[in-house]
């Protein structure tokens, strides 16, 4: 019966190819389906933009829509700890954040909740409130309530923390002030901080993490996980000339999942042509044993 052996080995190769390739589909389509929560950050929002950090409205929705395309949700500062804790499904989301408390940003975040449903979290820089270009503590109080944005902290002074550290001022004194006037205005607790600049060190992320916040953002091109350092989350920056979030757009994980389950299809291609050719030893005429 030797003239059966090498069908049965082509047999074999093509069903752990087919072992193979189903393994890649769920792995494929586990790395698409992955947990993505990218938290997206702006600052000024103007008709003519001149500095890096600066975009129009127009290009603002276009970079939501972008990421939306490739199957992204708004994650409302709401549903933030719903999702920190798992209790929402699997889902590719985004954060929007805007950083400062600007008179043109306030504009953008109350058309943003009317046309495009989007609720954001602002940080605000308490001492900036009342100066020229910067949101009233009246203002930023009624576009509050109107939009249901939420309200986080971006420090009393826009100012590096190590650097206030360095001169020798009291930090958890002026953070302490800081959040309490958000606070009285908000009329609410403040539980989300952006370090000014996205610079931190273990001096003024402890300083953070004492003061009653519970949560603090960096400015780093990275997802959020939920073994991250609740105090050190990162969030993606727009800068003109320097963006990343083509990097998430789709996120590196679906580029991988389709990797693999490219790479699953090829082995079903190679288990086909397998059993094809065991069939065709088959069909091959077979010669009488000799005695």
């Amino acid at each position: 019966m030797a003239w059966r052996s090498p069908a049965l080995t082509y047999r074999l190769l093509g069903v752990f190819l087919i072992a193979v390739a189903a393994t890649g589909f769920l792995l494929g389509w586990a790395q698409i389906q992955q947990d993505v929560l990218v938290v997206l950050t702006f600052h000024g929002i103007v008709d003519v933009p001149q500095q890096p950090w600066e975009t129009t409205y127009q290009d603002l929705t276009e970079h939501l829509a972008r990421f939306r395309r490739h199957g992204y949700s708004a994650l409302s500062p709401d549903q933030f700890w719903d999702w920190w804790n798992g209790r929402l499904p699997p889902g590719r989301r985004f954060l929007l954040t805007f950083d400062d408390g600007l008179e043109s940003t306030g504009r953008a975040i109350a058309r943003l909740t009317h046309e495009e449903g989007v609720r954001p979290l602002w940080f605000i820089v308490t001492g900036l409130l009342g100066k020229p270009d910067f949101m009233t503590p009246e203002g930023l109080v009624a576009l509050a309530s109107q939009t249901g944005c939420r309200l986080g902290l971006h420090g009393g002074t826009h100012e590096e923390f190590p650097k206030i550290l360095a001169a020798g001022r009291d930090l958890a004194a002026e953070v302490g002030r800081a959040k309490a006037d958000l606070e009285r205005l908000s009329g609410g607790p403040v539980e989300f901080f952006a370090y000014p600049y996205g610079v931190h060190d273990p001096a003024s992320r402890q300083v953070v993490a004492s003061s009653g916040l519970r949560v603090g953002f960096t400015v780093e091109p990275w997802s959020v996980q939920r073994t991250d350092d609740p105090f050190l989350l990162p969030r993606l920056m727009y800068l003109r000339g320097h963006e990343e979030f083509g990097d998430w757009t789709p996120p590196a994980e679906a580029r991988s999942g389709g990797l693999t389950m490219t790479l699953a299809m090829f082995a079903v291609l190679m288990a086909l042509r397998m059993f094809l050719k065991a069939a065709e030893i088959d069909r091959r005429p077979r010669s009488s044993p000799t005695t």
